[in-house]
């Protein structure tokens, strides 16, 4: 809540500073909100060993197991968008996320192709 006791349903992480309290950098004001970010990483071998990632919202998983996302993803061979709105339509149609917001995003690693990356063959001169 902000000073006047008033809510909102979404983090204000990047909008008003007071909302964020002294940790904001607004001298003497109220400690209020302060968002603390969850992080992991894990290094990927592009292309080879790992093809790819799904980045999702809270929800997604409790409805589409990881198992049937791969397949899904799978599915939709170099269409990432069309897996991501596949696996998020899905989510959204469980009865337990009718009111939650369903994202997802798939990132397809295609290997270095080291031909497409020469330079082009040189054009001949017209005569």
């Amino acid at each position: 809540s902000n000073p006047s006791g008033k809510t909102t349903a979404v983090s204000r992480s990047i909008g008003d500073r007071v909302w964020k309290g002294s940790m904001g950098g607004v001298p003497g004001s109220l400690r209020l909100m302060r968002s603390v970010p969850e992080t992991r990483y894990q290094e990927l071998a592009w292309g080879e060993k790992h093809l790819g990632l799904l980045l999702t919202s809270a929800p997604v998983p409790t409805a589409v197991p990881s198992a049937q996302a791969a397949v899904t993803i799978s599915d939709y061979e170099l269409k990432p968008r069309a897996a991501s709105g596949d696996i998020a339509s899905r989510a959204a149609s469980a009865p337990q996320n009718a009111n939650s917001q369903c994202t997802a995003l798939v990132v397809q690693f295609v290997p270095y192709n080291e031909k497409a990356a020469a330079e082009p063959a040189a054009k001949k001169a017209k005569r």
